[in-house]
């Protein structure tokens, strides 16, 4: 019995071992060919609204997880000047404006939520149509 115990423990200890260093990959591991200071924005700005999304699903508040989106029209893009152009810009500044309009009423925040994926899926089908398919998955489709 002793032994059976000692083995279960043994093989615990392996299994968590083996998650946290399969799971514990750096960005740079994720993306090995780099990117703009722009691209490591988006990828940022993806992986908060993923833990947003969660949040949601889970019935619990989006807002403890920032949205950090102050450079959007400053980072270097990777093709030199693309976020100078007017539609860039335009479009950057209403993703701004919506976020900052996320209302507090829990009933309202998917419906926030899928108009902020929705604003990515604009810009990026005319911008940059590369992650148009992680960003729809982001989408919360209501029952």
């Amino acid at each position: 019995m002793r032994f059976l115990s000692l083995t279960f423990i043994v093989l615990y200890g392996l299994i968590v071992c083996y998650s946290c260093t399969e799971k514990g990959h750096t960005k740079e591991e994720r993306y090995p060919n780099g990117g703009s200071e722009l691209a490591w924005l988006m990828r940022d700005l993806t992986e908060q609204m993923e833990q947003r999304r969660q949040l949601l699903l889970d019935n619990k508040n989006p807002q403890t997880v920032i949205l950090n989106v102050g450079h959007l029209l400053t980072a270097q893009p990777t093709e030199q000047g693309k976020n100078q152009s007017p539609q860039y810009i335009s479009m950057a500044k209403d993703f701004q404006e919506y976020i900052l309009k996320e209302p507090k009423e829990a009933t309202l925040q998917i419906e926030h939520f899928n108009g902020t994926v929705i604003r990515c899926m604009n810009c990026h089908q005319q911008m940059c149509p590369g992650p148009t398919e992680r960003i729809k998955k982001l989408t919360i489709n209501r029952p």
